[in-house]
């Protein structure tokens, strides 16, 4: 494989991939994600429709390993998925999921299994990108939790039995354009502040 189809792929696999997931929002001067070929196994691409197919194979790989990655995050307790439609831009939508992702209440309410919406509102507000707040809607799975940027009444038990789970979604629907986004991102646990108070002793 060309070292310039290499770049191209791994660069749009890495953006859906480890570039959509993280833990504490900060990032490792180790971070780094190599794609190599030594031409050892005499295997060539013959064609378009075999680089399409090794980009989707390449893709599948790194998207197994940012979930891990996530999965394993420092004391993480929970995986969520954060899913971010209706934004005016694409860089909208990833710039709120990003921002969702990385907030501490958010984190800590994940972690202490708590629906709060309005911890979520309150990060969609700050991310910086220009919104109605009275569009945009909440959801933990299937139970919403906010719709036109206020609380809706929902069944409290059924909010309980999602946040319980080891891996859940949060759907962000802000209605306001055709941009989407998703980020995967971990709770922030007592654990984590023990391992990273406790890091170099």
């Amino acid at each position: 494989v060309n070292a310039k189809s290499m770049q191209r792929m791994l660069k749009v696999a890495g953006d859906l991939s480890f570039n959509s997931v993280t833990v504490d929002g900060d990032t490792s001067t180790n971070d780094t994600a190599l794609f190599l070929a030594n031409g050892a196994s005499g295997a060539h691409l013959r064609s378009p429709s075999e680089e399409k197919k090794l980009a989707g194979l390449l893709q599948e790989v790194c998207s197994s390993l940012a979930r891990q990655m996530v999965l394993d995050g420092e004391g993480a307790t929970k995986h969520l998925t954060i899913q971010v439609s209706g934004a005016p831009t694409p860089l909208g939508a990833k710039t709120v999921a990003q921002t969702v992702a990385t907030s501490p209440l958010v984190k800590t309410a994940l972690f202490g299994q708590d629906a709060n919406w309005g911890r979520v509102i309150a990060a969609i507000g700050r991310a910086g990108v220009k919104i109605n707040p009275d569009k945009i809607e909440i959801l933990f799975d299937q139970v919403r939790v906010a719709k036109l940027g206020a609380r809706v009444p929902f069944n409290e038990k059924d909010a309980d039995a999602v946040l319980k789970n080891r891996s859940l979604f949060l759907h962000i629907h802000l209605h306001q354009g055709r941009g989407r986004a998703v980020v995967q991102t971990c709770d922030m646990s007592i654990d984590y502040i023990k391992i990273n108070a406790d890091y170099r002793s």
